[in-house]
Protein backbone atom coordinates (compact mmCIF):
# COMPACT_ATOMS: atom_id res chain seq x y z
CA UNK A 1 0.00 0.00 0.00
CA UNK A 2 1.22 3.42 -0.87
CA UNK A 3 0.75 6.67 1.26
CA UNK A 4 2.33 9.42 3.08
CA UNK A 5 3.22 9.73 7.44
CA UNK A 6 -0.06 8.42 9.46
CA UNK A 7 -2.85 8.37 8.95
CA UNK A 8 -2.84 8.13 5.21
CA UNK A 9 -0.09 5.45 4.98
CA UNK A 10 -2.96 2.53 4.46
CA UNK A 11 -5.44 3.80 2.28
CA UNK A 12 -8.60 1.78 1.29
CA UNK A 13 -8.19 -0.99 -0.88
CA UNK A 14 -9.38 -0.06 -4.53
CA UNK A 15 -12.68 -1.87 -5.56
CA UNK A 16 -15.86 -2.73 -3.72
CA UNK A 17 -16.42 0.75 -2.46
CA UNK A 18 -18.71 3.33 -3.87
CA UNK A 19 -16.81 5.71 -6.07
CA UNK A 20 -13.65 3.29 -6.55
CA UNK A 21 -12.48 3.32 -9.99
CA UNK A 22 -10.98 0.24 -10.60
CA UNK A 23 -11.56 -3.27 -8.85
CA UNK A 24 -8.38 -4.96 -7.85
CA UNK A 25 -10.25 -7.49 -5.94
CA UNK A 26 -10.45 -9.16 -9.77
CA UNK A 27 -6.92 -10.34 -11.61
CA UNK A 28 -8.17 -7.56 -14.39
CA UNK A 29 -8.13 -4.33 -11.82
CA UNK A 30 -4.65 -5.25 -10.72
CA UNK A 31 -1.38 -3.59 -11.59
CA UNK A 32 1.47 -5.73 -12.38
CA UNK A 33 3.23 -5.16 -9.43
CA UNK A 34 -0.37 -6.14 -7.14
CA UNK A 35 -0.61 -9.17 -9.37
CA UNK A 36 2.88 -9.91 -8.39
CA UNK A 37 2.29 -10.08 -5.11
CA UNK A 38 -1.22 -11.48 -5.02
CA UNK A 39 0.66 -14.49 -6.55
CA UNK A 40 3.26 -14.59 -4.11
CA UNK A 41 0.99 -14.63 -0.89
CA UNK A 42 -1.41 -17.12 -2.65
CA UNK A 43 1.95 -19.31 -3.14
CA UNK A 44 2.49 -18.96 0.10
CA UNK A 45 -0.55 -19.33 1.82
CA UNK A 46 -0.99 -23.02 -0.30
CA UNK A 47 2.56 -23.80 1.42
CA UNK A 48 1.15 -22.90 4.94
CA UNK A 49 -2.11 -25.46 3.86
CA UNK A 50 -0.34 -28.03 2.68
CA UNK A 51 2.95 -28.26 5.45
CA UNK A 52 1.66 -29.22 8.73
CA UNK A 53 4.71 -28.17 10.60
CA UNK A 54 3.53 -24.59 9.14
CA UNK A 55 0.53 -24.63 10.77
CA UNK A 56 0.95 -26.34 13.98
CA UNK A 57 4.66 -27.08 14.33
CA UNK A 58 7.14 -26.36 17.18
CA UNK A 59 9.16 -22.68 16.74
CA UNK A 60 12.83 -23.67 17.18
CA UNK A 61 15.12 -20.38 16.37
CA UNK A 62 18.31 -21.17 14.35
CA UNK A 63 20.03 -18.50 13.64
CA UNK A 64 19.28 -14.81 14.93
CA UNK A 65 21.39 -11.36 13.19
CA UNK A 66 20.07 -7.92 12.36
CA UNK A 67 19.22 -8.59 9.17
CA UNK A 68 19.07 -12.34 9.07
CA UNK A 69 16.69 -14.79 10.94
CA UNK A 70 16.61 -18.34 10.59
CA UNK A 71 13.91 -20.62 12.46
CA UNK A 72 12.03 -24.32 11.73
CA UNK A 73 9.28 -25.13 12.49
CA UNK A 74 8.87 -29.05 14.06
CA UNK A 75 6.67 -32.08 13.85
CA UNK A 76 6.50 -35.74 14.96
CA UNK A 77 6.17 -35.96 11.11
CA UNK A 78 8.47 -33.29 9.22
CA UNK A 79 10.13 -30.18 9.63
CA UNK A 80 10.39 -27.16 7.53
CA UNK A 81 13.67 -24.59 7.59
CA UNK A 82 12.21 -20.64 6.99
CA UNK A 83 15.15 -18.46 6.33
CA UNK A 84 15.03 -14.07 5.82
CA UNK A 85 17.23 -11.97 4.30
CA UNK A 86 15.71 -8.68 5.24
CA UNK A 87 19.37 -6.55 4.01
CA UNK A 88 19.97 -4.49 0.88
CA UNK A 89 22.69 -6.98 0.10
CA UNK A 90 22.39 -10.94 -0.96
CA UNK A 91 23.75 -12.58 2.32
CA UNK A 92 24.76 -16.09 2.72
CA UNK A 93 24.74 -17.32 6.11
CA UNK A 94 25.61 -21.03 7.62
CA UNK A 95 23.72 -22.40 10.87
CA UNK A 96 23.24 -25.75 13.11
CA UNK A 97 20.38 -27.62 11.94
CA UNK A 98 21.25 -30.84 13.68
CA UNK A 99 18.52 -31.00 16.12
CA UNK A 100 16.13 -31.60 12.61
CA UNK A 101 18.68 -33.51 10.57
CA UNK A 102 22.35 -34.32 10.18
CA UNK A 103 22.09 -34.65 6.63
CA UNK A 104 20.33 -34.51 3.54
CA UNK A 105 19.11 -32.07 0.68
CA UNK A 106 16.30 -29.26 1.45
CA UNK A 107 14.85 -27.64 -1.67
CA UNK A 108 13.44 -24.00 -1.62
CA UNK A 109 9.41 -23.96 -2.35
CA UNK A 110 9.55 -20.09 -3.01
CA UNK A 111 12.41 -20.72 -5.58
CA UNK A 112 14.71 -18.40 -4.46
CA UNK A 113 17.50 -20.54 -3.25
CA UNK A 114 19.45 -23.34 -4.87
CA UNK A 115 18.65 -26.80 -2.85
CA UNK A 116 20.82 -26.91 0.27
CA UNK A 117 22.64 -29.75 0.99
CA UNK A 118 22.74 -30.26 5.18
CA UNK A 119 26.66 -31.51 6.11
CA UNK A 120 27.21 -32.67 9.25
CA UNK A 121 24.32 -31.11 11.09
CA UNK A 122 25.27 -27.81 9.36
CA UNK A 123 22.94 -25.59 6.54
CA UNK A 124 24.77 -23.12 4.35
CA UNK A 125 21.98 -20.26 2.54
CA UNK A 126 22.75 -17.61 -0.07
CA UNK A 127 20.08 -15.47 -0.46
CA UNK A 128 19.05 -12.57 -2.64
CA UNK A 129 18.69 -9.07 -1.10
CA UNK A 130 15.41 -8.82 1.01
CA UNK A 131 14.15 -12.41 -0.01
CA UNK A 132 12.86 -15.30 2.21
CA UNK A 133 13.16 -19.02 1.29
CA UNK A 134 11.35 -22.11 2.67
CA UNK A 135 13.22 -25.26 3.05
CA UNK A 136 11.44 -28.87 3.26
CA UNK A 137 13.31 -32.10 2.50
Amino acid sequence: MEGGDEPSTRGDFPGGFAGDTRNAFSAGGRTKDEQELFNYIHHVAKLRRELEPLRTGALVNLYVSEQQYAYARTTPRGAVVVVFNNDNNAATIEFDVSRIAATGVLKDQLDVSRPVQINQGKMRVSLPKRSAAIFVP
